[in-house]
């Protein structure tokens, strides 16, 4: 039976077998806390490392995403600063990254998916990349919406701007890639497309929808600075 949830179909299997093995859904959801944030904190040092060049600095660079992703904001500001060190809105302010699933979880994804682009950018004649990044990019269709909306978006700018640069190798590369990762996604689309046939789909999206939606791709440029001097040999 179609349903719009099957785009949260990864983390919902992930947790479940995480349940069975550890016997119950609240342990996993411990289990949880102790697993993944770790795992994110690696691949953020993995993404830092690799442009920073300096393991201290990278290694600092993911603990400030990991602990206070939005500390960016106010370090021009020295009193916002000590205010947003001092005072937490809310139990576990600076665990943002142990909330399940998102981002908790599917975080781990889409900075798999983007490491593995910024691979298959850097050695495009390199099958595994090929196929790595064609595989975690088909995965976000089943980890969060927003994800792989924001990452298509992003590799259709890629994409144009590696036209431009006449980087066909990478292009074409780029291109099977995305074929891998339409052919996962098809069922995701298929399943979409069946349920809004049902009468009940209107209905759905009107009570899950905003009235006024704002779109911004915020981080489109700073994605931009890490892919894009790559192509060049920078």
């Amino acid at each position: 039976y179609p349903t719009p949830f099957l785009g949260e179909t990864l983390p919902a299997q992930i947790f479940a077998l995480l349940a069975l093995i550890t016997g119950s859904i609240p342990k996993a959801f411990v289990a949880a806390d102790f697993i993944f944030p770790p795992i994110t904190f690696l691949l953020l040092y993995l993404l830092a490392k690799s442009l920073i060049k300096n393991r201290l600095l990278a290694l600092a660079a993911a603990l400030v995403a990991t602990f206070a992703r939005d500390l960016i904001a106010v370090i021009p500001y020295p009193h916002e600063t000590f205010l947003y060190l001092t005072n937490a809105e809310g139990r576990n302010y600076f665990l943002h990254l142990s909330r399940a699933f998102h981002p908790q979880l599917t975080f781990i994804f889409f900075l798999a998916a983007f490491l593995s682009l910024k691979n298959l950018i850097e050695n495009p004649k390199n099958k595994i990349n090929i196929l790595a990044f064609g595989v975690l990019l088909g995965s976000l269709f089943y980890s969060y919406l927003f994800y792989w909306t924001y990452f298509l978006a992003f590799v259709s700018f890629t994409l144009l701007y590696l036209l431009i640069k006449k980087e066909m190798v990478i292009v074409k590369n780029l291109v099977t890639s995305l074929v891998v990762a339409a052919v996962i996604a098809l069922p995701y689309f298929w399943n979409m497309f069946n349920f809004y046939q049902l009468d009940l789909a209107k209905d759905f999206t009107l009570k899950s929808s905003c009235a006024i939606t704002t779109i911004t791709f915020p981080t489109i440029p700073v994605y931009a600075c890490v892919i894009m001097p790559n192509t060049t040999g920078g």
